[in-house]
């Protein structure tokens, strides 16, 4: 059962709205649930088995735009993991926090 997972912290409801409606896009467009956790990667694990119900992690992938909590996490608990392109470009990257933009620039500088 494929799944997207991310993480729902924000506090302000204009943007908890915004995004939860982004969440939403994603689900109907793609057929698949989006995971809401608030931990961040590469963190998280208790959400994952709690999600999951798996005995053994290599069962998993990860799969992921941040090169620093996606891949990280995936690896660090013997995930397969895939490393993507953003899934959205432009306005719809605008929630983004200036650091993580800033990050994912860096990460991506040297593969693309």
């Amino acid at each position: 059962m494929p799944q997207v997972s991310t993480r729902h912290d924000n506090d302000r409801d204009a943007v908890r709205k915004a995004t939860s409606l982004w969440f939403q896009r994603i689900e109907e467009a793609l057929g698949i649930a989006v995971i809401r956790h608030n931990e961040k990667k590469p963190g998280g694990l208790g959400e994952v088995l709690a999600r999951f119900k798996v005995g053994d992690l290599v069962t998993l992938c990860m799969v992921g735009d941040r090169l620093l909590t996606d891949v990280v996490f995936g690896n660090l608990y013997g995930m397969l993991t895939v490393h993507t392109l953003p899934l959205c470009k432009g306005n719809d990257n605008n929630q983004d926090s200036t650091v993580a933009k800033v990050i994912r620039s860096v990460e991506n500088t040297g593969l693309y």
